[in-house]
């Protein structure tokens, strides 16, 4: 008995309670609206005469759009956008109004019958069950009043800065407002996203059903979940219909049809990513990096998630599925992940990238942060460079291995074997030497050259970090990317132009004009004649050399790269349209790949099959066009190469080089039959130097192990 009366008392001072406060908060609002220099007296912080600042801009979501201007992510800190009041559904706004104030267009801001109805109403539930607040008095609490308890002081505040609302701004530009603030739950900010994620909808096209529900929801987000809470979302909804009947605006037969309709049963997800998610982490890591969208990363945190961005890039969705499927076909599953990435030689555009095979368990971006060791594809920089110097691809020079050369009184012998411990072709032409690939040729072509010059020619065709000048570099002995080895290949395919890569073109702010454009005119930094020379000699590693998996039946340059054991293999290429760099290997750690689907891994196999499938896909519908062929009048006389230098009396070179694709060879779909390179078995000369290659850039991700300058007896194919 005595916990019965308890349980009433509670109760009754319960109602008393709600009854009180609510009772004295409408005299004292009366009074303030009355004789508003009293209400002055009675708070200052809720004086009548306080200015009301001008509505700020809501934060609206921003768009990540692909080449075509198809929406290829969101960014957001609150998903909305806004829309005008005459593309909402009409349905909609009276669901609102029966919902939330139903005298809307009566009032002039603080309704003083519907705050008599809902202190009836809450007094006879006995605690508080409706607000009593209107619409324009919501919208100063959700926009103008940071103040979260819920005080006299505060109530009597939005009661007051409500009335100043109203005399400022029209009804309609009051409901248009509001209508875009609100919170609809599952992440829905706004009419216009709240249609999109429960309906999959317009907001212009709601139903009666569907707009009760959503107005539903207003009071209760996540009680009225029509997913998580059913039963509670279909009462609330079948009673907002109920009170646009009590208003005139429903029939009988239109409430008995829209109580009846199903609730959602799935939410629909905003575009994020669903392809290309490692290309859209670049652009959101590159804008929040540029100035011009703000001085601090606080400002530009804020334009980038709540600036309604429209952000156009290079992305190109189907060159992105041709370089997922050829990457899912050509690289076996397991431990070791491919990255690939694909430049418009044009314009330096990045169309496509892949960077391991899934984003939700591999994060760190290979393409752009991921710094391997390159390989061979090093020498043909090294070609470059001796062309750049008065060099001729008609030298001569030595290929025997091993070899060994004297570094000086201070520094170790520096000793060099092929990858596959062999002795070499003997002399061979500078063209020939870069089609097999041979690594003897090379290093004395890079101490005739000198490990400087290679060095600023890698940096001038778009190796964005610092590298030493040591004869090793030939090798590919220091990390760079997949996406600045892409940079140096394409920079051959435009004439020696180089392109910086281009993620993004344009960005517009919320009203469509332009923040800034990207500039994509290019740099001269070698000269044509040096980049056709040296495309016509990475034509010979595909026709008759170690690419030969990456002949397509068309013009195509190229060059292969294993490093040291195994651990990374590379083909980088391209057409006169496209290039393209294929990497594998493991994504954290030096890891031999001496048994990947029955083979040893080397730049000819998997890479070169992966940059093959992806270019017959991406080139099926494109023109046969040619390279720009070098004149070889321009080369000086052909003569003999020592790691001494370039000597300068000529010899008869062995051959003249191919200038045009060797017709017999036929378009390669696998790779070579030949058997897996036999581990090397160095000589015993005195210690091989090494030397560790710059880290990596900082990254938000923790990159792999730091890349060392291996032994070159052991690098490069």
């Amino acid at each position: 008995m005595s916990g019965t009366f308890s349980s009433r008392a509670r109760t009754s001072w319960r109602a008393y309670f709600v009854t009180a406060t609510a009772g004295a908060l409408v005299a004292i609002v009366l009074i303030a609206l009355v004789v508003p220099r009293s209400f002055g007296m009675i708070t200052s912080a809720a004086s009548y005469d306080v200015e009301v600042p001008e509505l700020q801009p809501l934060a609206r979501r921003s768009l990540v759009l692909d080449r075509d201007g198809g929406v290829l992510a969101t960014l957001y800190s609150e998903d909305r956008e806004p829309v005008d009041l005459g593309d909402v559904s009409p349905w909609l706004i009276d669901a609102v109004i029966a919902a939330e104030d139903r005298d809307f267009y009566e009032h002039d801001g603080f309704d003083v019958q519907g705050t008599a109805r809902a202190l009836v109403r809450n007094f006879r539930a006995g605690s508080v069950e409706e607000g009593g607040s209107t619409i324009t008095q919501q919208l100063v609490k959700n926009t103008l009043i940071d103040e979260p308890d819920r005080t006299i002081a505060r109530k009597m505040r939005e009661a007051v800065l409500a009335r100043r609302i109203e005399e400022r701004y029209s009804k309609q530009e009051i409901l248009e407002r509001y209508l875009n603030t609100i919170y609809f739950g599952n992440g829905a900010y706004g009419v216009r996203a709240a249609a999109e994620r429960y309906f999959a909808t317009t907001a212009d096209q709601l139903d009666v059903a569907q707009s009760a529900m959503l107005a539903a929801l207003i009071a209760s987000p996540g009680g009225r979940d029509p997913i998580e809470n059913p039963d509670a979302a279909r009462a609330a909804r079948n009673t907002v219909i109920a009170g646009m009947a009590e208003m005139g605006v429903l029939s009988a037969a239109q409430v008995t049809w829209s109580q009846n309709v199903p609730l959602p049963t799935t939410i629909t997800e905003p575009a994020r990513e669903k392809t290309g998610s490692y290309f859209v982490e670049e652009v959101r890591r590159q804008l929040l990096a540029d100035e011009r969208l703000g001085a601090t990363r606080g400002e530009r945190e804020r334009m980038i998630y709540e600036g309604g961005l429209r952000i156009h890039t290079t992305f190109d969705p189907q060159l992105q599925a041709y370089a997922e499927q050829a990457v899912r076909e050509n690289a076996p599953a397991g431990e070791f992940v491919p990255a690939f990435v694909v430049l418009d030689n044009a314009t330096g555009a990045v169309l496509a990238m892949v960077s391991g095979r899934d984003f939700d368990t591999l994060q760190y971006d290979l393409v752009t942060q991921g710094v391997r060791q390159p390989g061979s594809t090093f020498k043909a920089v090294t070609f470059a460079a001796a062309m750049a110097n008065g060099f001729s691809p008609l030298d001569q020079v030595d290929g025997r291995a091993p070899c060994t050369f004297d570094m000086g009184e201070y520094a170790e012998p520096w000793n060099v074997s092929n990858y596959d411990g062999g002795t070499g072709g003997g002399t061979v032409t500078l063209e020939q030497g870069l089609a097999q690939s041979m690594n003897c040729a090379f290093a004395r072509t890079v101490m005739a050259v000198g490990p400087d010059k290679v060095a600023d020619i890698a940096q001038r065709m778009g190796v964005r970090r610092e590298l030493e000048a040591v004869p090793s570099i030939t090798l590919g002995s220091q990390g760079v990317s997949p996406l600045e080895m892409a940079t140096i290949f394409s920079t051959l395919a435009s004439d020696g132009l180089r392109h910086d890569p281009v993620f993004v073109t344009r960005v517009e702010d919320a009203d469509g004009e332009a923040v800034f454009e990207t500039r994509t005119d290019g740099e001269q930094v070698i000269d044509p004649e040096v980049a056709r020379t040296t495309t016509m000699a990475l034509q010979a590693v595909v026709q008759r050399g170690t690419g030969a998996a990456a002949d397509i039946g068309r013009p195509v340059a190229g060059k292969t790269g294993t490093s040291q054991a195994h651990r990374d293999a590379w083909f980088v290429g391209y057409t006169p349209q496209l290039t393209a760099a294929a990497w594998m290997g493991h994504p954290a750690a030096q890891v031999e790949m001496l048994d990947v689907g029955g083979i040893r891994v080397t730049g000819g196999s998997y890479p070169a099959r992966i940059w093959a499938a992806f270019m017959r896909l991406a080139l099926a519908d494109e023109p046969v066009l040619d390279f720009l062929a070098p004149d070889p009048t321009a080369w000086p006389a052909p003569t003999r190469i020592t790691e001494a230098g370039r000597f300068v009396a000529p010899v008869r070179p062995p051959r003249a080089p191919s200038t045009t694709p060797d017709t017999t060879v036929a378009p390669t779909t696998t790779p070579p039959t030949t058997a897996p390179p036999r581990e090397p078995k160095p000589p015993k000369p005195p210690k091989t130097t090494t030397t560790t290659a710059p880290p990596p850039p900082p990254t938000t991700v923790p990159p792999p192990p730091p890349t060392t300058v291996a032994p070159a007896e052991t690098v490069a194919s």
